[in-house]
């Protein structure tokens, strides 16, 4: 999981893994920088993005979305 915030005056690239952050001086660098490490990450590798309020704004992948045709909830017996 890779988490972009924003930080005092710019942004943070956390890494979930290992703790470490990168500072970024805009939004979009950070979030570029965010999905080139989740793409060479081995194995599953998320970007989430957070706004001023830590709340989540995107997600890299997207998650997926059920057609609304979808013919039961998730849960439900089939």
């Amino acid at each position: 999981m890779f988490e972009v915030s924003p930080f005092d005056g710019g942004w943070a690239v956390k890494l979930c893994d290992t703790g470490e952050v990168l500072f970024f001086e805009t939004g979009g660098q950070a979030e570029r920088e965010a999905r080139r490490l989740a793409a060479a990450h081995p194995g599953d590798a998320r970007v989430r993005v957070l706004d001023l309020r830590r709340a989540l704004v995107g997600e890299w992948p997207a998650p997926p979305v059920l057609p609304a045709s979808f013919p039961y909830a998730l849960g439900a017996p089939a």
